[in-house]
């Protein structure tokens, strides 16, 4: 009976512990945005990279 207490506390502490609510596509998005718009070697650095696959 104790383990099956604990183990339902552990879940439950689980469930309320998965994270923060982020909607992280689309702050992938802007970061990328800003990176490619920002970096001046964007461009170069991934086209070689691309040609090395």
């Amino acid at each position: 009976m104790k383990r099956l207490l604990i183990f339902l506390l552990f879940l439950i502490a689980k469930t309320f512990a998965i994270g923060q609510n982020c909607k992280c596509d689309s702050t992938f998005k802007v970061v990328k945005y800003h990176i490619e718009t920002n970096y001046a070697g964007w461009f170069d650095k991934t086209k070689q990279m691309d040609k090395n696959k």
